[in-house]
């Protein structure tokens, strides 16, 4: 085919922009969540993306927590990768997106809370790319459910089975669940693992997932309909992050968490605090993979803040490895 003359106008090249999926130099979050017809080139960045594929891999296999840095300049295509990321290993792993975070140190965590509980509130993908009728966090408590299930289901036929169950029968199940969850996490409050299956309550589903995602606002009422006390306390909010991974690892998938676009943290409390939540899942949890995006202006700045104690749990970034590995 004749190549295009690099003087041909807009006009001209108009019927070959759709089989650009670089035209937009960003991905959006829609775009992301939507990644099964996302344009992607799987040639480009191959090998980036399938070092980050073994590290998916590496995870599910020891369940050991991993942190990856991913670095290039805007417009090089880190989100492309995460994006890619999604689509190619949707049904094996749970996938959270969480970018901009705030500047606040004192509401990192609860903003990744809040931006992972609502990222499993997307629907879990099947092999072939679809998307499932339920939602990542309801797959997350199907997960939890299996053990007191007497027969062996897949997830799509327990959740067609769960529509037939009467509800006390639903509602024995769910205790005899919590049950073995607080046999098994004596630390953890019963309202967490109570929360958590209770998604599996369509009356409920909602509300649980606010009341896991760290909400304040819920009501006195509201409050009463779950079977809580009161809204999590913000001092739980990191044991329901590491509770995440581990329970996770019991179902078998890694929880792959992206904090994209990170490039605002500067400041040694900003570091301080990132750092911290970073060894609260490689030392107190289980089961993550941590994908941090940075333009590579930026990165040489987490490079110099990062501690030993850290660097000798995710090794030290390569400053000149393509996209940052």
């Amino acid at each position: 085919m004749k190549a295009a003359s690099p003087h041909s106008s807009p006009k001209t090249m108009s019927p070959y922009a759709a089989l650009n999926p670089f035209i937009v130099t960003s991905v959006g979050e829609n775009d992301l969540w939507n990644a099964a017809a996302f344009p992607d080139v799987p040639y480009i960045h191959s090998v980036p993306f399938g070092a980050l594929k073994i590290a998916v891999d590496q995870v599910r296999a020891q369940r050991r927590s991993q942190v990856r840095f991913v670095r290039g300049a805007g417009g090089s295509g880190k989100s492309h990768l995460f994006a890619r990321l999604r689509r190619e290993c949707a049904d094996s792993i749970f996938y959270a997106y969480a970018p901009n975070p705030p500047l606040q140190p004192e509401a990192l965590e609860n903003f990744i809370l809040s931006r992972f509980v609502s990222s499993l509130r997307h629907p879990a993908r099947g092999k072939d790319g679809t998307e499932s009728p339920y939602s990542q966090l309801r797959l997350f408590a199907y997960a939890l459910l299996k053990p007191v299930i007497e027969q062996e289901l897949t997830y799509p036929e327990l959740h067609e089975a769960w529509a037939d169950i009467a509800l006390e029968s639903r509602k024995e199940l769910i205790h005899q669940a919590v049950q073995l969850l607080e046999a098994e996490h004596p630390m953890v409050p019963r309202s967490v693992l109570r929360c958590l299956l209770t998604v599996l309550r369509e009356d409920k589903e909602h509300l649980a997932a606010q009341w896991l995602s760290g909400a304040a606002y819920l009501t006195e009422n509201e409050l009463k309909f779950l079977g809580v006390p009161e809204p999590l306390a913000r001092g739980e909010m990191g044991l329901v992050i590491q509770l995440f991974g581990k329970l996770a690892a019991q179902a078998g998938s890694p929880v792959v968490l992206v904090l994209d676009q990170l490039d605002l943290i500067s400041t040694p409390p900003q570091f301080d605090e990132m750092q911290r939540l970073l060894f609260s899942l490689i030392d107190q949890s289980e089961n993550w993979v941590v994908l941090i995006g940075l333009v590579a202006e930026r990165f040489a700045m987490w490079d110099a803040a990062l501690t030993q104690a850290l660097r000798g749990r995710v090794g030290v970034p390569d400053s000149n490895a393509p996209l940052g590995f």
